[in-house]
């Protein structure tokens, strides 16, 4: 095992694909810059084998408005048929209010599998115009799913170990709580990337018919003080197994299962970027 002789907090990294809570930066005065945002960078859009499948999207902005303010969204695509999905026009936060929700629809039509498959969706840059951005693009992963036997929700006791450092992925016999995601197949838990290194954020693990597996990119928010050729820190990312390293699940029985996942995916601390894997049991 490599050893960290110090993990570092990047207090300077944004992360760029965990969800974050809605945040009001100023309140109801409409003459502070508005900060404009999806709730995450990545969501997923699961489609039951041979019907269908949604996802709410969340926008927010932080200051408020006295009338609607409305916002055209762009497709962008990607390895996703759109055959597969439908996404809507626009999307409008009402007078009054700091958040909007807009429903993402899939539908099987044979063409939708195991494999993941995304597109990308964005705000009409015609539309911004003095606000400051937060997500103002986000990837949608497409994939088939079945429905889930049992609820896989509640206290659960994550445990995992480094293959390189000293430190617990996630962690170490740690109580977390899985609730549902943005959508039935998604589940989130709160918990630090690395015990007691970094900062809380919530993680997402996305079921499918037969595996599971990390749902989207982690930033740990952790590195070894090393910076990359423009000054920014490197820090340590957790990213999802590739296809034939998912993890397989009972889904009948949810008192126990293990997720597995790429650590150091991007090659942090001059390490090896090794598949490992967290296991949760049901308190």
């Amino acid at each position: 095992m490599k050893t960290f002789f110090k993990i570092l907090l990047l207090a300077a990294v944004v992360t760029s694909c965990d969800d974050v809570e809605p945040t009001i930066f100023h309140g109801d005065d409409p003459a502070e810059q508005t900060f404009l945002s999806f709730s995450s960078g990545t969501y997923s859009l699961p489609i039951e084998r041979d019907a269908t499948g949604t996802s709410t999207i969340t926008l927010s902005v932080s200051t408020i408005a006295t009338t609607d303010r409305t916002y055209n969204i762009e497709v962008i695509a990607g390895t996703a048929n759109p055959a597969t999905y439908s996404v809507p026009a626009s999307v409008t936060v009402p007078a009054g209010e700091y958040l909007a929700t807009f429903d993402l629809t899939g539908a099987d039509n044979g063409l939708v599998d195991d494999v993941i498959k995304s597109f990308q969706i964005k705000l009409s840059e015609a539309d911004i115009t003095d606000e400051s951005l937060g997500f103002a693009e986000a990837t949608i992963n497409v994939y088939e799913v079945c429905p889930l036997q049992s609820p896989f929700l509640g206290v659960y006791k994550v445990s995992s170990d480094s293959a390189l450092f000293n430190a617990n992925p996630f962690g170490d016999n740690t109580n977390i709580v899985l609730e549902e995601g943005s959508n039935p197949y998604e589940r989130t838990f709160v918990a630090n990337g690395y015990v007691g290194y970094g900062s809380a954020q919530r993680i997402a693990i996305n079921f499918q018919c037969d595996y599971l597996n990390l749902g989207n990119a982690i930033n740990t928010q952790v590195g070894c003080g090393e910076e990359d050729e423009d000054g920014n820190p490197i820090s340590i990312w957790f990213e999802p197994a590739d296809r034939e390293d998912r993890a397989s699940y009972n889904t009948f029985n949810d008192a126990n299962f293990t997720m597995r996942f790429i650590e150091n995916a991007r090659g942090a601390c001059e390490a090896p970027s090794p598949l490992n894997s967290a296991t949760f049991v049901k308190q």
